[in-house]
C-alpha cells in the first residue's frame, strides 16, 4: 500500500471529516479513504481487511441505531463475540509468598 499527503485543506473541511469520522466510529485517516472508495466507485475495503469476521462482527457494535444508542454495549459485544469458544476466564495471578506489605512512614 501507498501514502498520499493532502495540504492546504480549510479548517473547515477538516472539523467536518473529524466530525463524520467519529460519528461512523473511525479515524480521520479511515474515513478519507472511504470516501475516497465510494467516490472512485470502490465501497469496500480491501479484500484482505474485509476478509476479516472479527471486523465485521465489531462493526456491527459500532453502528448507532436511529435514535444515536449503540446496538449493545461493549460488554454484551465481547460476551457474544467470544462465546463461541466457551468464553474467556478470568486470569489468576499466583501471589508471592515472603513478601511483606509496604509501611509508609
Amino acid at each position: 500500500m501507498t501514502s498520499i499527503t493532502v495540504r492546504n485543506i480549510e479548517d473547515d473541511l477538516k472539523r467536518r471529516l473529524r466530525i463524520r469520522a467519529a460519528e461512523h466510529g473511525h479515524s480521520m485517516e479511515e474515513e478519507a479513504r472511504r470516501i475516497l472508495r465510494a467516490a472512485l466507485g470502490e465501497d469496500s475495503a480491501p479484500e484482505q481487511f474485509a476478509a476479516r469476521e472479527e471486523y465485521a462482527a465489531l462493526e456491527e457494535y459500532a453502528a448507532p441505531e436511529e435514535d444515536g444508542a449503540l446496538e449493545k454495549d461493549l460488554g454484551t459485544a465481547i460476551h457474544e463475540l467470544f462465546a463461541p469458544i466457551g468464553g474467556v476466564d478470568g486470569i489468576e495471578f499466583p501471589r508471592l509468598a515472603g513478601l511483606q506489605p509496604v509501611e509508609f512512614r
